[in-house]
């Protein structure tokens, strides 16, 4: 569900920088904080981040809220996900919600001044 409550967390803060429309989701419990965004990425595919509340990880609830999110996005619509070098625990949470590797591409940014 829609979660505006978390749109001044720092994840959708670093999606606002380099995506388009993000939308902040998580549960309907406002005393959970884990949070999946949505938002129009490279190409305008659709694009999903997320993160959990650090006592989640490690328990299969990353997989959870990828599913739920993707819930959000229209049946037959691509969905990437981008995961920093490493990021071994969202590799298999995204794995396990139905994502497949086919590619990487690295994003450079201007640096300020």
């Amino acid at each position: 569900m829609d979660r505006p409550d978390l749109a001044a967390h720092p994840r959708v803060a670093f999606a606002a920088r380099i995506r388009d429309r993000p939308r902040a989701m998580g549960y309907a419990d406002p005393a959970r904080s884990d949070l999946a965004v949505i938002s129009s990425g490279i190409g305008g595919l659709t694009e999903i981040s997320f993160e959990l509340e650090p006592g989640r990880r490690g328990s299969g609830a990353g997989t959870g809220l990828v599913r739920d999110a993707l819930g959000a996005v229209r049946a037959g619509e691509i969905a990437v996900a981008a995961v920093a070098p490493g990021n071994a625990a969202s590799v298999r949470a995204l794995l396990a919600a139905g994502f497949l590797p086919v590619g990487s591409v690295q994003l450079f940014s201007r640096a300020a001044g």
